[in-house]
């Protein structure tokens, strides 16, 4: 089902619902979304998360009797993400920008560290779809000085709701592990294909390195077929690729049995293709997938063909926020949130929770006044373990408001996990084991690694 998302009834739903309807505000902070719509992740129900949030903190403003409101400015980009959020920034003057993907975020955060000045967006980013590891990692390398700068984060501009890939491909590697050698033949062989750039490089190299933990009868094998990252299906050869890694040969010829599972660490567009070279094979040796498969993308093109279809990814709502939130999305849509609703909300909500405390804080008289700045400042500040829960809503962002102005500590709590940002800007999402049923993807197994990091215990 498409939708189209309608930030007046998003309002008109929320203010409904808490007797409060907003007026209109003198002073406004704006806050900047770039969704990318040649992301073939993105999906229109990621923009009423958005606007759900603002809606919201504008509840509760407006019952707090704060002068201020936040206004949304959202921009559904094809062609030119980076302009875009240039033009935000610069000329529409937003305080702070949402991003929806690894590509884009990492961009627009590398203006921050050109040696032009002028080119410094100075305002804090926060991406949430970035699943790529290399984001926010002080020892990540690139070829460009000013792009590692910016994966780097060291000024600290950027944060991001996702989290990494480094979980998940450790819980891919267990179930796998655990699978064992289904063909008897004595070795665990799992066959592999994966984009060349991206998430993907670093998501494979983790799932090399935990495979032996969770198989030891003997050292497994990994074959992996790469693909040119973003290429376009019709211009690859997926047939030959899946025809290698249902056989008993390595991608160079060498005989070294057959596939005990498949995976994919690709994009969806590409998951399109590599589940319908599957399919031709006939083949019945598992297949499991990843984040990227997750996709409206997928339940469009191949219908209930995937029906049974198994992956991993980071959960899409998480413990009782999550199904608040949930709740209160399917009350404004009537369809219930998909993957990424929940990181797109809590993306909105972290940025107004610190621009909030970044006003009172700052003694602000005029909300127009606050800086970038001062919302990274502050930014770091809502997820304060020794604090005061707070949860998704208006009348918990009342609730947040309330405590701010009489300077207590908060621990915001969201929709897709705690949102615990990191020194780097990070978080830790619980990892879920998902199965599609009827066209719906279903949450069957959830993976502690909020609680547990290291070792991600299935609850």
């Amino acid at each position: 089902m498409v939708r189209q998302s309608s930030f007046a009834a998003l309002v008109i739903v929320v203010t409904g619902l808490c007797g409060c309807p907003p007026p209109e505000a003198a002073q406004t902070v704006l806050l900047g979304a770039v969704i990318d719509r040649a992301d073939s992740n993105e999906a229109p129900s990621w923009s009423d998360a958005l606007t759900l949030a603002v809606a919201d903190a504008n509840a509760a403003l407006a019952t707090a009797g704060k002068p201020y409101q936040f206004k949304l400015l959202l921009k559904n980009q094809e062609t030119d993400p980076l302009g875009t959020a240039v033009d935000l920034v610069q000329k529409q003057h937003v305080q702070a920008l949402i991003a929806s993907g690894t590509e884009d975020d990492i961009a627009i955060n590398a203006l921050n560290y050109d040696p032009d000045e002028s080119k410094h967006l100075n305002v804090p980013i926060v991406c949430m779809a970035c699943s790529s590891d290399s984001i926010n990692d002080p020892a990540a390398t690139d070829d460009d000085p000013v792009v590692q700068a910016g994966k780097r984060n060291g000024d600290g501009w950027n944060f991001r709701t996702q989290a990494g890939t480094h979980a998940e491909s450790s819980v891919a590697a267990e179930l796998l592990g655990e699978l064992g050698d289904t063909n008897g033949d004595g070795v665990l062989k799992i066959a592999v294909a994966s984009a060349d750039g991206g998430f993907a490089p670093g998501f494979v190299e983790n799932f090399i390195a935990q495979l032996p933990v969770f198989f030891t009868a003997s050292t497994p094998v990994v074959d992996v077929y790469f693909h040119p990252d973003g290429v376009d299906p019709a211009a690859h050869d997926w047939t030959s690729d899946m025809s290698g890694m249902i056989g008993n040969t390595s991608p160079d010829g060498t005989v070294d049995g057959l596939a005990d599972a498949l995976l994919d660490v690709a994009d969806p567009e590409q998951d399109v293709a590599l589940t319908q070279a599957y399919f031709a094979a006939n083949s019945s040796i598992k297949y499991l997938h990843t984040h990227n498969y997750r996709s409206v993308q997928l339940t469009l093109a191949l219908g209930s063909s995937i029906n049974g279809q198994e992956g991993v990814s980071q959960v899409a709502v998480d413990a009782e926020p999550g199904q608040a939130f949930a709740d209160e999305l399917e009350a404004v849509t009537g369809v219930a949130p998909v993957y990424r609703d929940g990181t797109n909300f809590d993306a909105a909500t972290l940025l107004m929770l610190a621009a909030a405390k970044a006003i009172e804080v700052n003694k602000l008289s005029d909300a127009g006044t606050l800086t970038g700045a001062q919302i990274r400042e502050a930014l770091t500040t809502v997820n304060d373990k020794s604090g005061t829960t707070v949860s998704v809503g208006a009348a918990e962002f009342g609730r947040a408001l309330d405590l701010i102005g009489k300077g207590t500590s908060i621990d915001y709590n969201g929709a897709s996990g705690p949102c615990d940002l990191d020194e780097n800007g990070n978080v830790v999402q619980d990892i879920a084991r998902w199965k599609i049923e009827d066209g719906v993807f279903v949450d069957v197994d959830t993976y502690d690694c909020v609680g547990d990091p290291v070792h991600c215990p299935q609850e």
